[in-house]
This record gives structure tokens, sequence and C-alpha cells, in this order.
């Protein structure tokens, strides 16, 4: 204590997650005689520097060539694991008009497909959201890579799988070459074929369209330079062919 009567606290240092209102109360012990009352006091925390990122949902399922339903969000944390709703020190919230962040984030598509035309909007409630994000090309399981740099002092690097599906479908392709009779065997006016052809339902990408399947019907016509068309009706299979 000092002559003023004052004791002061040198280096006091808060390290909270996820408490903004607190309040701190502080006893006194002198001459090893604890005093019957205590001081106490309440302030506010705000989250500190940002230091990290994390992805802030799961990738889902999207069609191939179309705007993911729910766009990816990237979280935002001081090194405690607050997430970033206010500048440090000012106070002031992200996200609004005079105090709008802009993220540095860079997507990276994965082989075979790649990414819509999409911009990252700025920082509000701790997180960033992608505007326009898409996948074209191949289907199956798809990791884009995110690298997220500004306003974090080192870049990160997060992911996310999602389930693309193949589009509408565009086009039509022959999966299998139709046949004639084995070599052994003369073919004749009439047989039947040894390997008919298949086709299937593609969107623009090639990718095999399934979703019709055991609904729409394919009317196929065959010639050749010098016999007779024929036209046959069939319906998609489960697999996506007919």
């Amino acid at each position: 204590i000092a002559s003023n009567g004052l004791a002061s606290f040198e280096n006091l240092t808060l390290r909270v997650k996820h408490a903004w209102g607190l309040k701190m109360t502080v006893s006194a012990t002198i001459d090893g005689v604890t005093l019957p009352t205590t001081a106490s006091a309440n302030f506010t925390t705000i989250n500190g520097l940002p230091a990290t990122a994390e992805m802030a949902l799961a990738g889902t399922t999207s069609q191939a060539g179309s705007t993911f339903a729910t766009q990816p969000k990237i979280i935002f944390k001081d090194a405690f694991g607050n997430q970033l709703y206010y500048y440090y020190p000012s106070g002031a919230l992200y996200g609004t008009s005079a105090q709008g962040v802009t993220p540095t984030i860079t997507a990276v598509a994965p082989d075979g497909s790649t990414l819509l035309t999409h911009s990252w909007a700025n920082i509000g409630s701790g997180m960033a959201s992608s505007v326009g994000l898409g996948l074209a090309g191949g289907t199956g399981s798809k990791i884009i890579s995110y690298v997220v740099a500004y306003p974090l002092p080192a870049a990160v690097t997060l992911t996310q799988t999602w389930t693309v599906t193949p589009g509408a479908p565009t086009t039509i392709k022959l999966t299998q070459q139709p046949q004639g009779k084995t070599k052994s065997k003369a073919f004749a006016n009439g047989d039947n074929l040894n390997a008919v052809p298949i086709i299937a339902l593609a969107d623009v990408y090639g990718n095999t369209v399934t979703s019709n399947a055991g609904v729409s019907t394919v009317s196929v016509a065959v010639s050749s330079d010098t016999g007779t068309m024929t036209t046959q009706n069939v319906t998609i299979g489960s697999d996506g062919t007919a």
C-alpha cells in the first residue's frame, strides 16, 4: 500500500473466452488479517486482435455449375477463441459502413473442377461469407481449400468437402458402341446386334445424369449409309443409361 493509502495492480491481464460482461471482486489481507469486506467493479471486455480462422459450416450437396445454396462462411477469432465482433482496441463493430473490413480469402478448386466467379463480403459479426461460389466440372466428393490471409497476422488454410451431383441434362452421349455378329459368324440381314448401343443423358460437363431415371423416355433412331432407319423408345435406367 502506497503512502496515499492506495494499492495499484501492475500488468494485470485478462484472458477470457466468450465473456463480455464481467465483475471483478477484490479482497485484502493486511498483516495477516483478512478484511471483512470486499470491493467489486463491473466492466466489459471485447475480443482481442485477429489470430486465426475456422469454417462455420460443413459442405453439403450441390449441382455442378450451380452456386452453393448455403454459401461458405469463415469465422475470425482472437488468440483466446473469441469471435471478432469488435475492432481491437477501438471497440467499433466489424462490418459497419464506417469500419468495414474486406478479408483476403483465396478459394482453391479441387482437381477436375473450376470455381464459379465469386467474391467475399466484409466481416460482420465475426464472419465473412462468400457470394456466388460454386463448382463446375466433375461430380463426386470435392474438397475446396481456402487460404485466409488479411486480417490475420499469418495466413491459414481451411478445407471444406462438398458432394457435387450432375447438373440438368443438356446432351446425349453414346457409352457403348453397337456391334454386329462375332467374326466367326456371318451377319445376315435382320439379325439382332451382338452388342446394342447404350446411350446416356449428360449435363454440360459430360456428367451422366441419373435424376431422370425411370421417368424419362428417349427416342433412338438408328441408320446406316445404305440401311433403313429404325426408331425405338427406351426408358432411362437407374444408372442413367438406356
